[in-house]
């Protein structure tokens, strides 16, 4: 990550005191049933928590990863307010290797994927895993000017970038959600192996 963009980041979290816990992705609850409730859990670049925290409150023993201390500050300071435990862990996702898994759930919101990043996720992920992701579509500009189409994935491509990391999807799915933002929306495990 740049330097400008990580000090974005810091500087959007240096003006919060709190973060919300309620503030959950709305696609989490839509697929609430298809997800563990026990077991290790990873939010990737999950900024100040609010998904990890949903997460352990289901039962999940979660690992918060994000560039900004300042926001992993935020999202420990929540969940020992709202009583669960997260674990935090500062490193920048376009540099630095995943924490060591397996885990049993894998969880990405509103943060661009490389290729390169989806098979790192397939190798963290449990044998029964399951991986969450999240993501404006170039659509969003039609109604929003941000992100900027650099960080948008173009939905056409999911589909063979998650079988090129060795992913299958359960729902491959992309429209306008209930906060107005046109997003691609997957929920993926491990491939089966063949032969």
């Amino acid at each position: 990550m740049s330097r400008q963009d990580f000090e974005k980041w810091e500087g959007r979290y240096a003006e919060r005191s709190v973060s919300d816990p309620e503030e959950v992705e709305p696609f989490l609850g839509e697929i609430e049933a298809e997800l563990p409730s026990v077991g290790r859990g990873l939010d990737l670049a999950g900024g100040v928590g609010r998904n990890a925290i949903y997460f352990a409150r289901r039962g999940l023993q979660v690992t918060l990863v994000d560039v900004s201390p300042r926001g992993l500050d935020l999202a420990s300071a929540t969940a020992e307010r709202v009583g669960v435990e997260i674990d935090t862990c500062a490193l920048d996702l376009e540099v630095d290797a995943l924490p060591e898994g397996p885990f049993d759930l894998v969880v990405c919101t509103w943060f661009l994927l490389t290729p390169e990043m989806w098979r790192a996720i397939a190798s963290a992920l449990a044998p029964s895993g399951r991986v969450v992701y999240v993501q404006p579509t170039t659509r969003h500009l039609e109604r929003h000017a941000h992100p900027p189409a650099r960080f948008l994935v173009e939905f056409e491509h999911l589909a063979s970038t998650l079988g090129s990391a060795g992913l299958e999807p359960l729902r491959l799915e992309q429209g306008w959600d209930s906060n107005g933002a046109h997003t691609a929306r997957v929920l993926a495990r491990k491939a089966s192996r063949k032969g």
